[in-house]
């Protein structure tokens, strides 16, 4: 059965009766259950299709109020998440039907890939020139932050080879040029487990994808030693409570975003993931604005306003919107 909704001009396929997976009794990710509920979804603007979608099912198909999604942090590891969740068939509809478009949201949350890579590039240290420099991207899209990275390793004599494997819904044909060589999966699991990366990167991606604590642990284990792997997602509960006690509501991008990870997080994490021993963590601060002066000034302008006080205090600052981290594989 397809639904065309016309005002947004997608088709979603809707492929099995249960679209909801059961609700979560503790926390997704790291178990515990001392979780706190702190509202209900508010659907953003900008993901009107799923909402209407939500409602189709619920008053069309089943005769059913659309599901009650309610939000939770969790107190021992501090993500956020959504209760419940889409099934992973309903979230591959989404992604590859949503986010491949045009659309509103999109131009919203795409970043310049040379931005972001050049970016990346004072995150490397003081690598050593090789033969080949590998490149993991996860939800990396069409490649084109890790295409970027290649050229500037190559320009700056650090490497000769590129090679660079995108995991993506949507694969793209393998191909080879001037140097740099880039492989397609549509899984994390269909790379070889002899594969080792000098970067891992998943940049806006964890918060989309329905096991973050074995996606983070399996890219952690694909990284070299003195690899970095690179994250950014987003941290934006903390306006939702914000705007709530202030009796506002504040639009939540679900299912774009199945979970929150904000500075909290990711200070815990290795400690949460037992992986301490083996790695340390490098940076941890608020993230790049995606905003380009040039092309948006009044929203650049305010996106660095409202992350001003979190470059001044770190992770105490809880409105920043979003942060990053970069974690090294030690020795």
């Amino acid at each position: 059965m397809k639904i065309n909704l016309d005002k947004s001009k997608h088709k979603i396929v809707i492929p099995e009766e249960n679209y909801f997976e059961e609700a979560f009794e503790g926390c997704p990710f790291c178990g515990s259950r001392s979780i706190k509920y702190i509202g209900n979804i508010h659907p953003s603007p900008e993901i009107k299709i799923y909402s209407d979608f939500l409602n189709i099912i619920g008053t069309i198909l089943s005769n059913r109020p659309s599901p009650d999604i309610k939000i939770y942090t969790c107190n021992n590891c501090h993500i956020g998440f959504f209760n419940p969740q889409p099934t992973e068939k309903i979230l591959k509809e989404f992604y590859t039907g949503y986010y491949m478009g045009d659309t509103k949201y999109t131009k919203y949350t795409k970043i310049d890939p040379r931005r972001l890579a050049s970016h990346l590039t004072k995150y490397l240290g003081n690598l050593s020139p090789r033969e080949t420099f590998r490149i993991l991207d996860f939800g990396g899209g069409d490649g084109a932050v890790s295409q970027c990275l290649g050229q500037y390793l190559l320009s700056s004599g650090i490497a000769m080879k590129i090679e660079i494997s995108v995991v993506d819904y949507k694969t793209l044909t393998d191909r080879r040029e001037n140097s740099i060589s880039q492989y397609s999966y549509e899984t994390l699991d269909l790379i070889p487990l002899s594969d080792e990366f000098d970067i891992v990167i998943a940049s806006a991606i964890l918060e989309h994808v329905k096991n973050p604590r074995q996606i983070i642990s399996s890219l952690l284990q694909k990284m070299k030693k003195q690899g970095i792997f690179y994250a950014r997602t987003p941290y934006s509960f903390p306006f939702y409570k914000g705007f709530k006690k202030l009796g506002k509501t504040f639009g939540m991008p679900y299912p774009a975003h199945l979970f929150d990870m904000g500075s909290y997080f990711w200070s815990d994490l290795l400690k949460t993931l037992n992986l301490s021993a083996g790695f340390r963590m490098k940076e941890s601060h608020t993230s790049l604005v995606h905003a380009e002066f040039r092309k948006n000034p009044l929203l650049t302008i305010l996106s660095y306003l409202v992350k001003l006080p979190s470059y001044l205090v770190g992770k105490w600052y809880p409105f920043s919107g979003g942060w990053e981290v970069v974690i090294e594989r030690k020795i």
